[in-house]
């Protein structure tokens, strides 16, 4: 073995004893900017980013030694990103041109997720409830329900109601497909070579009619002493006549030996169960159109819609014949017809509208695509050919504008009314974000010394920004915790307090505090944390005010005297 390895070249050998190759691609880097109303954007190229780009690694404390980090070379050990107690690093650059590898240090997303594994916090999918001021409601849906963390297709639970339908129209069509092939086998060669001979007399028997009457005309031209060249209009009325029955003959063969319409076997859209169906999945096969650029969206429709046109062409017709039907057959239930009362007559009388609502030809398809076309063009994404086929055949997140009118931050602009529904957009990522596992918060946490607690430890939050700058005056004051910043639980608006505790409360955040070193801080709870579409965390926030704000100030003061003896004793 060892004669064999020492044949193995140097890149060989790289890929065996380093991870050099096994870093994924960093992300692209996220814009760190904020918009003001002027349309002034301030942007920072030092601020944290909102979330990492490059994997982050760490080694043993041997290997630290050594300044071995299972790369191409040694980092150097004198760096100050790695003299801490914990190093971890993200790897920018593994080989530059000057042969040295470029790295930084990843604590700033580590230690966040550290402390929000300690702080406890579920993460929820959505953004609504960030909104909610009463936070005594029922608390949302986890991140890793059923019904949020589904990505397969290929179950019901994975399905909603339009991917349902969609299901049903498919093994609908198969089936009317089995009909019409046997239907097509049990005619035999015998009745379609018989229709070819009675399809050939005909013509033939149109043949020597006009010939008859050709042959007369001539003869009455002959009487007269004259030619057809000296009777052209007669001529051209006799040959536009002739042309004209031709015409029509023709259109009655085609219509006397046509082939039936294939037999259409309706069907019924399947029952959805709100509770099972009710899926609002986080990735979806299908790209989020309103991100694509021009050229993304060219390549999707030249690559991925051209080769699929024709097998969704075949779901249309089905999708179509099966709205004329029903159509028909609610028609006929508003038209008060009287069935008969003897019960065989009734079947009789029954079938033969069942067979009738089923014969739907070719021109009545069309007719029916094109009203689809128009509905879709008056209301593009309403409409029945978008909602029902289009989506869940191309598996693309649905899209649904929300009125901004009337919200908090809502722009004069015209352009700004309207949004895309973030709700219903595709994330970029897990609704968890990968910070954590918690599906709720309903844990209680214990006490060493007074044993089970109604709330948790509060958290200290820093007031980084007041509700009054120096420019403006904001609606929440922003806090920071755990590493994020997030909005206050209380409004500078707020009327709904019911004690002057919580009025208080509300406005020892309206200015900065430049008394307290370090600035002031407040104890919150962290009630869950959602992530947004462009990969953001939100965090809801609530005041502590009871009993935990007491038990967490004495073992903070306890421990804050244990570590004073401890020094006094070293």
């Amino acid at each position: 073995m060892a004669q064999v390895r020492q044949h193995l070249s140097p890149t060989a050998n790289l890929l065996r004893n380093s991870r050099l190759f096994s870093l994924p691609n960093p992300l692209p880097r996220p814009p760190v900017s904020e918009s003001f109303g002027a349309g002034i954007t301030k942007a920072s190229d030092t601020a944290t980013l909102p979330y990492p780009t490059h994997q982050a690694i760490a080694t043993t404390k041997s290997s630290l030694a050594r300044g071995d980090w299972g790369l191409k070379r040694p980092l150097p050990s004198r760096s100050h990103l790695v003299q801490v107690s914990d190093p971890v690093l993200r790897i920018t650059q593994l080989d530059t041109i000057e042969h040295v590898t470029d790295f930084d240090s990843a604590a700033d997303h580590v230690r966040t997720r550290q402390k929000w594994e300690e702080m406890g916090v579920p993460m929820m999918k959505g953004m609504t409830q960030m909104r909610d001021y009463d936070l005594s409601g029922t608390p949302p849906a986890g991140a890793f329900e059923a019904r949020d963390d589904t990505t397969s297709y290929d179950t019901e639970v994975g399905l909603d109601e339009a991917g349902l339908y969609l299901k049903a129209l498919k093994t609908n069509r198969e089936k009317n497909q089995e009909a019409l092939q046997k239907t097509r086998q049990t005619d035999g060669k015998r009745p379609q070579a018989d229709r070819r001979q009675a399809l050939q007399a005909e013509r033939e028997a149109f043949q020597s009619t006009w010939k008859e009457k050709w042959e007369a005309k001539k003869a009455e031209w002959e009487a007269l002493g004259v030619t057809a060249k000296e009777r052209p209009e007669e001529l051209k009325a006799f040959r536009l006549e002739r042309r004209e029955a031709r015409r029509a003959h023709n259109n009655a063969l085609s219509a006397k030996y046509a082939r039936p319409p294939a037999p259409f076997s309706p069907f019924s859209p399947p029952p959805v169960d709100p509770i099972v169906h009710n899926t609002k999945r986080w990735k979806h096969e299908g790209p989020w159109l309103p991100g694509l650029g021009a050229e993304g969206f060219t390549d999707y429709l030249t690559k991925e819609i051209g080769k699929r046109r024709d097998e969704f062409n075949k779901y249309l017709v089905e999708f179509v014949k099966n709205e004329i039907y029903t159509t028909r057959r609610l028609a006929a239930s508003k038209s008060g017809e009287t069935v008969p009362m003897d019960i065989a007559e009734a079947e009789a009388w029954h079938e033969q509208q069942e067979k009738q609502w089923a014969t739907i030809t070719s021109a009545e398809v069309d007719a029916g695509i094109k009203a689809l076309r128009k509905e879709t063009a008056n209301n593009p994404l309403g409409s029945k050919l978008v909602t029902k086929l289009i989506l869940p055949f191309l598996r693309l997140p649905a899209i649904k504008f929300k009125y901004k009118a009337y919200a908090e931050d809502a722009s004069n602009r015209d352009i700004d009314q309207y949004q895309f529904d973030q709700e219903t957009a595709p994330l970029s990522t897990h609704p968890s974000a990968g910070l954590g596992y918690l599906r709720t918060k309903a844990y209680l946490a214990n006490h060493p010394i007074l044993g089970p607690q109604n709330s948790p430890s509060p958290t200290p939050a820093r007031v980084i920004q007041p509700r009054t700058t120096s420019t403006t005056k904001e609606v929440y004051a922003r806090l920071g915790v755990g590493g994020f910043v997030a909005n206050d639980q209380y409004r500078s608006t707020d009327t709904s307090s019911a004690s002057r505790a919580n009025i208080s409360n509300a406005r020892d955040v309206e200015t900065i505090d430049i008394d307290t070193p370090g600035g002031k801080k407040v104890l919150v709870q962290p009630l869950f944390g959602s992530v947004t579409n462009d990969g953001r965390i939100h965090i809801k926030l609530k005041r502590s005010s009871g009993p935990e704000v007491q038990v967490a100030r004495a073992s903070w003061m306890i421990n804050r005297r244990l570590g004073r003896a401890w020094k006094v004793i070293r």
